[in-house]
Formats: structure tokens, C-alpha cells, sequence
């Protein structure tokens, strides 16, 4: 069976008016027919009729972008990131119903924990697949799932590895995708690795990592692969209230594809792609950058992530190179107060990074 798994499907506004939906991953459409199954992580929102919390950005996509979605050839999706509950419980009962409507299954948020821990189980070639996905709390969700309120999954490693063991002993196959990690980081940290080897050990066969917007590494551990992040697989511009965007750059619009063989109980081979959308019209990305980003991504993870080189790196990337680029002559009249406290508050952060 094959799998194909992509990182962040960053949806916001419209699909330009005259534009045909198939053309967004028109140049995927030979990859994604060959597999079996595709999921991604679908980390927007729709409108539900003008709620939504204070703080920003937030990712609100139209229906005919969702459109665009279902025939981009996407079997599930998952549910557990930031922007699910941009627009409160009625935006994500919005994209609950658009997905029933499409027929794709999406996991990882819920009415309520149990719902949003629950695992959605697709069959193909006679095998049963269980997908599992939950968020880190510090991946700065509102809205977290409660025994009796909606909201995302919330990463806890001892009840995911607890489930995955109990799920993988019903099922040929267990895939977890997690929305981890700190944003921008091309490696991930120290207790990444161990959650992500711990899921490996207690059964899965894929742990799919994202949010970070970049590529990280992937490796092989207990026959299982883990992808720590995938990057963005499509990045739209995402407007601010007061007229600013917040707009990718060539690594952030850069992803990777995750191209899976599973055999009845093992996984066969993994292979990696690199991706490229420039503007809501992703493709194969044949420059050699995205090629670069993965292998330069797999052989730091290679080396071995210190505590350390975790913190010097987060305060290099989220820090260092965001004010000299806030510094610069011509984006001096863009600075905002809000890219002052950033910088502050990432500088503290990289002193107390896991």
C-alpha cells in the first residue's frame, strides 16, 4: 500500500475568481493518483458566521478553497493544529461538516476529548489503518479539547503511546501526526526525538510531525519513520487586521512529501520529495534547494541534537536573523511593536527551549 503524507495545508482567502480548483496541485496529480492514501494537515478554518478569537494571524479559508482540497485528491486530514478554532466552535463544526460532505476523514479535534482523541480508521487493500493526532501546548492553540467542550487533542507522550499500543494490537497500522515543535526550526529538540522514538517503539508505523513551517529531519527508528516536520505544503499570505500580511519566504514556501510502501505489517521503504508552492499552485520542486533542505535536515539530525545546539540554533533563527531583517533600510518602515516583542520573547525562549 502507499502513502503519501504532506506538512501544512495553510489555506486562507479565496481561489482567484475564474480559476480553475484542479489547478493548485494539478502538477501532483500523477503522484497523489498512484497512492493509496494522502493526509496532510489542514491548518485552517471556516468562517462560521463571524466569531473568532482576538489574536492574530488568523487562517480562514473560503469553501471553494476546501473544494480544492477534496479534489486535490486528500483522504484525511488532520484536525490538531493552532488555527482549527480560529473562529471559535463554530468555524471547526463548519469544516466538520465540509469535510462529512467531501467524504474526508478528519481527526484530532472533536466536541469533545473523547471525539478528538479518537482514532479515524481508513481500510485500503484490505489493510486498517488507524490515524491519531494531537497538538503540544505549545504550539499556542485557544482552544483545547475538554470532557465535555470542543477543541483539539492535547499532546500528552505517556496516553499517546499508551493508545498507540492498544490501537496497533486491532489494527495493521498506526499513523500519528503530531503539530509540534517551535516554528522556523529545521532541526528538532532533544525531547522531540524522545517522544518521537518512544511512538516508534510502542507500535506506530509513521509519526508525522509539522507546524514548524520548515523542513526537518526524518529518520528510521524500530522500523517505524519519523518526520519531525514537513514544512509547508501550500503557504497562502495570511492577512492582519491593520493591513500587513504575513508572508512566506522560499524556505517556509518549501515542503516535503513523505512517499510511504507499507506491507501487510512493516513498513517497506520511505522516500522523500520536495515541494514548492509559490501561490497556491504547488509542484515537484526541481531547483535543488528543497533537495538541499531535506539533506541538510537529515544529516544535522544525524549528528545528533544536543540541548545545547537546540537553544543556540532557536535563538539564531528566531531571534538573530529576524531583527538584522527587520534592520534592514527598506524594511525599517515595517517595523512594528509586535516585531519588537517578538524578538524579546523568542530571546527569552531560547533560554529555556526543550
Amino acid at each position: 500500500m502507499k502513502i503519501a503524507a504532506v506538512g501544512d495545508l495553510l489555506l486562507s482567502g479565496s481561489l482567484e475568481e475564474g480559476r480553475d480548483s484542479d489547478s493548485v496541485f494539478a502538477s501532483l496529480r500523477n503522484v497523489f493518483s498512484t497512492c493509496d492514501l494522502v493526509i496532510g494537515n489542514l491548518e485552517c478554518t471556516l468562517d462560521g458566521g463571524g466569531e473568532m478569537i482576538s489574536t492574530e494571524p488568523r487562517v480562514i479559508a473560503s469553501p471553494g478553497l476546501m473544494q480544492v482540497v477534496a479534489r486535490g485528491g486528500f483522504d484525511a486530514l488532520s484536525l490538531a493544529n493552532n488555527h482549527m478554532f480560529d473562529c471559535l466552535e463554530s468555524g471547526f463544526l463548519q469544516v466538520k461538516r465540509t469535510l462529512r460532505q467531501y467524504g474526508i476523514a478528519g481527526f484530532g479535534a472533536g466536541e469533545n476529548l473523547a471525539e478528538a482523541a479518537a482514532p479515524a480508521i481508513v481500510v485500503r487493500k484490505g489493510m486498517h489503518i488507524a490515524l491519531l493526532a494531537a497538538a503540544d501546548e505549545s504550539s499556542g492553540a485557544a482552544v483545547w479539547a475538554g470532557e465535555n467542550s470542543p477543541g483539539i487533542n492535547p499532546f500528552n507522550i505517556d496516553r499517546m503511546e499508551d493508545q498507540v499500543r492498544r490501537i496497533r494490537a486491532h489494527v495493521d497500522h498506526v499513523i500519528v501526526c503530531l503539530h509540534w515543535g517551535r516554528e522556523r526550526m529545521t532541526i528538532p529538540s532533544p525531547m522531540q526525538v524522545q517522544q518521537g522514538r518512544l511512538l516508534a517503539e510502542a507500535g506506530a508505523t509513521m509519526v508525522i510531525g509539522h507546524h514548524p513551517h520548515v523542513i526537518a529531519g526524518a529518520e528510521m527508528h524500530a522500523g517505524a519513520a519519523i518526520a519531525y516536520s514537513l514544512g509547508n505544503f501550500v503557504a497562502c499570505d495570511v492577512p492582519y487586521v491593520c493591513g500587513d500580511e504575513l508572508c512566506w519566504n522560499r524556505r517556509e514556501r518549501t515542503g516535503c512529501l513523505l512517499l510511504a510502501d507499507l506491507n501487510a505489517d512493516s513498513l517497506a521503504c520511505i522516500k522523500q520529495v520536495a515541494t514548492f508552492d509559490p501561490g497556491l499552485a504547488v509542484r515537484p520542486d526541481n531547483s535543488g534547494f528543497g533537495r538541499r533542505c531535506i539533506e541538510r535536515a537529515n544529516k544535522a539530525l544525524q549528528k545528533g541534537i544536543s540541548l545545547g545546539r537546540y537553544r543556540r540554533s532557536y535563538f539564531w533563527i528566531n531571534t538573530v536573523i529576524p531583527t538584522f531583517g527587520h534592520l534592514r533600510p527598506s524594511r525599517l518602515g515595517s517595523l512594528r511593536p509586535r516585531h519588537v516583542r517578538n524578538a524579546l520573547l523568542h530571546a527569552l525562549e531560547s533560554a529555556r527551549a526543550q
